[in-house]
């Protein structure tokens, strides 16, 4: 039974708002067992996937929700289930080889990475069609990323993992990069 391509997009973004429900900041020690712990993340695997839905504070869950329900409401239609959850698949793989090997901080939590890899994909797949909102989308996360290097702390007194975000920015550009690339080298040579 084939479903429709807009309630795969529902069901999938239905996932993702029950995990972040799922970690959400019940409590310091709620959020410990979750976050990700580069010392402990390869004895306790799934930290590589619950630290970017786990959340320090009711702010920094509320904005990140916030962020999300902005994403949905801009990008729902630009992009397929397929395409969204592969790239989500390839972000998760790049942060966790990322947070295992190359992170220096004691702990990372929060899903703002994710979203900015999202937002990055979602605006340069479609810039041709609405080149103002996707100019400007990119000109936000361009200040804020820039603005976030500075900042010596977030509201909670958390520093700001910025170089999850430049990660996660990077990655956008490689995967719309090799997905160019299939495309003229291997889909045109067929046809």
């Amino acid at each position: 039974m084939q479903t429709h391509p807009a309630l795969n997009k529902v069901l999938f973004y239905l996932a993702l708002g029950i995990l972040l429900l799922a970690f959400a900041p019940y409590s310091v020690s709620w959020v410990e067992r979750w976050m990700a712990v580069p010392a402990l993340s390869f004895d306790e695997p799934w930290r590589f996937i619950s630290g970017h839905f786990s959340h320090w504070s009711w702010h920094h869950w509320w904005v990140n929700c916030a962020a999300l329900a902005c994403f949905i409401l801009l990008y729902f239609h630009s992009l397929s289930a397929a395409n969204i959850l592969a790239f989500s698949i390839f972000l998760l793989l790049g942060n966790g080889i990322f947070l295992g090997l190359f992170y220096s901080r004691d702990f990372y939590l929060g899903f703002s990475g994710l979203l900015y890899g999202w937002f990055v994909y979602a605006a340069l797949w479609n810039f041709s069609e609405r080149k103002l909102l996707n100019s400007l989308v990119l000109l936000f996360l361009l200040l804020r990323l820039l603005d976030a290097g500075r900042e010596p702390a977030g509201l909670d007194g958390i520093a700001i993992a910025s170089e999850v975000h430049w990660l996660n920015v990077g990655m956008a550009l490689l995967a719309l990069g090799l997905q160019r690339f299939f495309f003229k080298v291997f889909v045109k040579r067929l046809f």
